[in-house]
């Protein structure tokens, strides 16, 4: 983006220079003899330099307008993942089912209003992803099954605790960036927000909508892609706001927290922080910028106050120079599809505090903003197929510049997600082959694990070489090998495994030979 308006620039200045040129020649060229003739030609040239003038700073307005659109906007439609029951809509509203009559009629969303206390034949199935009775998570999550996942940050916005205190930007190192008590503008005051993790439902319909009756850009879920729901609000609706929901590959945690540890509310799910001051720890390298190449950075874009809610992609590269956060394009190949957002459209009622409004509250037109992101196909895009996303970062800053933007508060401690989509092999454990323990092998590897092809070397000895746990039975000390890749993939691991054969040869011993005659080796009895 930033060479695409370098490069209008310098077209307008050669434009500009060319159209002073022009000017120059006309007014040399008026060696006219009466002022009648002077007063024509010049009355001629300078409307055609007004209409010039007039029109150059439209063009220009339109080209940069045009390419800023690509890469910040407004993209409604249904979300085909598993959970919430039904898929999810990112329309404009926070209600499943709604509106009726369109793609989003069956659709689940944030709240489900059909499993209010109110309503008088709640259905069995909650098609939402908070509860719409106390706003309590649906989908916690567990350490054996930590998809699907919801997280809830909720920040005081009155003598709030969590707010970065020096002058921290998007691409400044998080090594530096500090943080304690303080304020922020209305604008960039963040108190709700959240994160939803589910993956795709096989085969549902879904895609990107603009009149919410039929799919302008349809795709279908696919149970191998992870997908991000995410949603933030904003203090007031004048002016920009910017909410950053940053995707690390490696940890990123806080430092000076208090409670410390952070107690997990399970409720939302986080770990409340109440006070103190201090940093923040990356897990990247000092020489990457203190970030992972292909990290991402989604930001929902409150532009002006009014209007629709927009959405731009960064990812941290350093193709251009240094390390930093690059625009991507909405309409690149491979992103269309992948990412959505938008804003509520309507007066949007919650189950929880909006700005100081109680247990209850209503967001505004405009006040809170929605979306998703397939991170398994934005990641795969960039060739990068076996990521890891460790830890979720959710923060707002003062302008949609990414040089110069302010980071101002935060809701919470990073959340620490740990989801690694890397395959693990595992060959299973060295054993001993004896005449008594395992004398006619041992089954070795994992089992089976769907999505994933094994491959063993060497065959020697073993029952298969494609399954995930053979027999292994060799004569000889043996070292196996298992590769695990993710089918569809070149993503893989291997791990090994050793057998050792210890089993003694067989000496089978008959005695000495002898020979038996009259004096040696007689036995003699008598009977009477």
């Amino acid at each position: 983006m930033k060479k695409f308006i370098f490069y209008t620039i310098q077209c307008v200045q050669d434009y500009c220079r060319t159209f002073s040129c022009c000017l120059n020649a006309g007014f040399s060229s008026l060696n006219f003899t009466t002022p009648i003739h002077r007063l024509s030609r010049l009355s001629r040239l300078w409307l055609r330099c007004w209409r010039q003038s007039f029109a150059l700073p439209l063009i220009l307005g339109a080209i940069l307008m045009t390419g800023y659109t690509a890469n910040a906007q407004s993209i409604k439609g249904v979300i085909p993942v598993q959970h919430p029951i039904g898929g999810d809509g990112i329309d404009g509203n926070a209600w499943a089912h709604e509106p009726v009559g369109g793609i989003y009629q069956n659709v689940g969303d944030l709240f489900d209003r059909l499993r209010s206390v109110d309503h008088p034949t709640p259905p069995i199935v909650n098609h939402g992803i908070l509860n719409m009775t106390d706003g309590s998570l649906l989908y916690p999550g567990s350490t054996l099954a930590p998809v699907p996942v919801t997280y809830f940050l909720q920040d005081p916005f009155t003598n709030d605790p969590t707010t970065f205190t020096s002058s921290n930007k998007i691409n400044d190192n998080p090594n530096t960036y500090t943080w304690g008590a303080g304020s922020s503008p209305n604008k960039n005051e963040i108190q709700n927000c959240g994160a939803h993790f589910s993956y795709g439902k096989d085969g549902m319909a879904g895609g990107v909508s603009v009149n919410g009756t039929s799919f302008s850009f349809p795709i279908t879920g696919d149970s191998d892609d992870l997908w991000c729901l995410f949603a933030g609000d904003r203090q007031v609706t004048n002016g920009s706001s910017y909410i950053d929901f940053e995707f690390l590959q490696k940890s990123l945690t806080i430092t000076g927290a208090l409670p410390e540890p952070g107690v997990i509310n399970p409720f939302i799910n986080t770990a409340p922080i109440t006070g103190g001051s201090g940093t923040f720890i990356t897990g990247a390298p000092d020489s990457t910028g203190g970030r992972t190449e292909g990290d991402l950075l989604i930001t929902i874009e409150f532009t002006q106050g009014g209007g629709d809610a927009t959405v731009v992609i960064r990812r941290w590269t350093n193709e251009d120079g240094p390390w930093q956060y690059k625009v991507i394009s909405n309409e690149a190949d491979g992103i269309q599809g992948n990412i959505f957002c938008t804003n509520n459209d309507s007066t949007t009622d919650v189950p929880f505090d909006v700005y100081g409004s109680g247990a209850t509250g209503s967001y505004a037109p405009n006040q809170w903003a929605e979306g998703a992101i397939n991170l398994t196909q934005v990641f795969k895009l960039f060739n990068n197929p076996c990521f890891t996303i460790s830890t979720l970062f959710i923060r707002t800053r003062s302008s949609g510049n990414s040089e110069q933007s302010e980071l101002k508060d935060f809701p919470g401690r990073p959340i620490q997600l740990n989801l690694n989509f890397t395959p693990i092999a595992n060959a299973g454990a060295d054993f001993t082959k004896t005449c008594i323990s395992n004398p006619d092998g041992k089954e070795i590897g994992e089992a089976p694990e769907a999505g994933f092809t094994y491959s063993w070397t060497p065959a020697t000895g073993l029952s298969a070489t494609n399954i995930a746990n053979p027999i292994a039975n060799p004569l000889v000390n043996t070292t196996y090998t298992v590769t695990k890749t993710k089918i569809g993939t070149t993503c893989s691991d291997t791990d090994e495994v050793t057998v050792t054969v210890n089993k003694p040869t067989v000496v089978a011993n008959a005695g000495s030979d002898f020979t038996k005659t009259c004096l040696i080796n007689i036995s003699w009895w008598f009977h009477w």
